[in-house]
């Protein structure tokens, strides 16, 4: 589903939940958004004079008007947005975006790593919800710095941790977790790979996909100085009719099949 109205929203915060010394969930009462927001949307928050900042959406309770972001502080807007008290207001933009499709699928494998296991939760809730087979994994460097994996694996047939130091369910990356998984649970004619994180794991994915004939969607996370599609700044290089195109990763993506990507061309 793509949101294309431009959805204004005084949002309140009701919570902050930290994951570690960097990784919260934002909890936020925008009843509007909470009611439109789509698996793989994202929605632009800002506090006092700080710029919008795209984040995707974590968690929705439609019937309580709660909307839950991830956020990784990494800079002064983000540090902004987790030092906020309870009732704290905050403009709110959105959801915007195409997210992930959710027809036609009977089994998903749902792939993350970084700040990308964020929407994916919201993801496994919905797919769970429609009776769809749910296998997920997710890709960490090291044990300790996992997030979230006792709320995965309540959303998951299955779930498995990946550790590139070792320790986790799998050792190695996320697309090891996805092999290991593939390995127990096999395919149907309705299987689909969903996968958000960094562009390295992406293009994993889709080599993945590639050798096992998968049909996957990959969520990427671009830079969006606009975030609904006037600046064209996050720019995702594209193949139409087998030549390169670029589509916008706020308007047409975030989310895109991964067959129509030009990987060669993304930097």
């Amino acid at each position: 589903m793509t949101m294309n109205a431009r959805l204004k929203e005084t949002a309140h915060v009701t919570g902050i939940e930290w994951l570690d010394s960097e990784n919260a969930l934002l909890r936020l009462n925008a009843p509007e958004a909470a009611r439109l927001a789509q698996p793989g949307q994202f929605v632009l928050l800002a506090a006092g004079q700080m710029l919008n900042r795209p984040f995707g959406v974590a968690l929705t309770d439609p019937d309580a008007g709660m909307v839950t972001v991830g956020i990784k502080k990494v800079g002064i807007g983000t540090g902004a947005l987790l030092d906020l008290e309870q009732g704290s207001a905050i403009r709110l933009l959105g959801p915007f975006g195409h997210g992930f499709s959710l027809d036609n699928v009977n089994r998903a494998y749902v792939i993350g790593g970084g700040t990308g296991i964020f929407p994916l939760l919201f993801l496994l809730h919905v797919l769970r919800s429609r009776g769809v087979e749910t296998f997920a994994g997710c890709g960490f460097r090291t044990l300790q710095q996992a997030l979230l994996q006792e709320d995965f694996s309540d959303v998951s047939d299955q779930y498995l941790t990946a550790c590139e130091s070792g320790g986790g369910d799998v050792s190695g990356t996320a697309v090891d977790a996805l092999d290991a998984l593939y390995l127990g649970h096999g395919r149907t004619e309705r299987t689909r790979v969903f996968a958000c994180g960094p562009i390295p794991m992406l293009r994993a994915v889709n080599r993945w996909c590639e050798t096992h004939d998968v049909a996957a969607e990959c969520s990427f996370e671009a830079r969006m100085g606009c975030g609904f599609g006037i600046c064209r700044g996050c720019a995702v290089p594209v193949l139409k009719a087998g030549a390169l195109d670029y589509d916008r990763c706020c308007v047409e993506g975030p989310v895109f099949d991964r067959r129509l990507i030009a990987w060669e061309a993304l930097s």
